[in-house]
């Protein structure tokens, strides 16, 4: 066979940092990302991020500045209730940012880490790696030999891409699968997102050509509102099916949860309305007795799984390191809640530097 195309190509992922400071100096920190296919560094004022700023901006303005540090519900109320004017989308993730930075420096001023004032849980999380993400263009042995030096790091769980590409034949797409785990063995997790791309008979016919390799889960096979073929799905594979990302505000859980069409859900931090709406996303779970996982933030997701019972694990993906001055280990496939005070991540000061929201 020649060469396979099938790249997932990430050029430049921007970010919006934010920090809050109370009057007496106590800061908290967090951010907010959007993927883009620009190739430079720069942001000019037309990129799509400079919305989210501007929405941090207009409602630490409108609904922050003044408050209480510890009103983080009242704050999210507030916003909700507005929401029939303000929408979701880039009003969300500004709310979230604002949202994730109190809850840090909640943690300071109470002297306890987030995933204690959350619950504690547990003490380690098991974290996945999605690294592959960035290697599904290769050859299925080569891709495994990628695999197995992941697992070789101590990864509990390794995440790839499945039926995304359309240049991919299918057969390729299988060996891949099959390569990874022949690569890693058994006792590591296979996950698999497959983007909502194929149609709901074409995933199930696919998938039932690996149902039997043990596949963890597989993420988002068809857009987030469609239950039923959701449910379908569910009930045509042993695998189980894990949805959310997608997901803005907490109601569609809900709905999720209510028409048993899901098993694992997943969930954006920055989608949901801060820690605030992943407190209510991890309640609502365990009703159900849903186990939850968290989209990227590997700092934040450690933290948030460490303090919830029904987190699952979290997702580790090294995009977003060099903006840490302490980004997260993982050691023997699990990473220790931090015990500083608040979320724990430290940003680089140079990035704040830059331009301040």
């Amino acid at each position: 066979m020649g060469a396979v195309e099938g790249k997932w190509i990430v050029k430049t992922i921007d970010n919006v940092l934010v920090r809050v400071t109370t009057d007496d100096g106590i800061t908290g920190t967090s951010y907010i990302w959007l993927p883009t296919a620009r190739q430079t560094l720069e942001t000019p004022e037309t990129a799509t991020i400079m919305i989210a700023e501007r929405a941090v901006r207009s409602l630490a303005e409108q609904f922050v500045i003044g408050e209480d540090l510890f009103t983080t519900e009242r704050i999210y109320t507030r916003i909700n209730a507005d929401a029939g004017h303000l929408g979701l989308g880039m009003v969300t993730k500004a709310h979230s940012a604002i949202d994730m930075a109190m809850w840090d420096a909640m943690g300071k001023v109470a002297g306890l880490p987030l995933y204690k004032m959350l619950g504690g849980h547990k003490e380690e999380v098991p974290v996945y790696s999605n690294e592959l993400l960035m290697s599904t263009h290769l050859p299925p042995d080569e891709l495994g030999e990628v695999a197995r030096g992941l697992a070789a790091k101590g990864f509990r769980g390794l995440k790839l891409p499945f039926g995304v590409f359309k240049d991919v034949p299918v057969s390729h797409d299988v060996a891949r699968i099959k390569a990874v785990r022949e690569a890693i063995g058994p006792d590591v997790k296979i996950m698999l997102d497959t983007a909502a791309r194929l149609p709901v008979d074409e995933l199930i016919r696919r998938m039932r050509m690996i149902d039997d390799l043990d596949i963890a889960w597989v993420e988002d096979p068809v857009p987030v509102d469609q239950i039923d073929n959701l449910r379908k799905i569910k009930s045509a594979l042993k695998t189980p099916v894990a949805t959310g990302e997608g997901v803005w505000g907490t109601r569609h859980f809900r709905r999720l949860f209510e028409a048993n069409a899901v098993d694992i859900a997943l969930f954006e931090p920055m989608r949901v309305g801060g820690i605030t709406g992943c407190q209510k996303v991890a309640a609502l779970a365990s009703e159900f007795d849903v186990m939850i996982t968290p989209h990227v933030y590997p700092d934040l997701g450690v933290q948030l799984i460490a303090g919830f019972s029904s987190g699952l694990m979290a997702e580790y993906l090294p995009w977003w390191s060099r903006l840490f001055k302490n980004p997260i280990e993982a050691r023997n496939g699990f990473v220790s809640a931090r015990q500083t005070p608040g979320i724990g991540w430290e940003f680089r000061d140079e990035f704040f530097a830059k331009r301040a929201t």
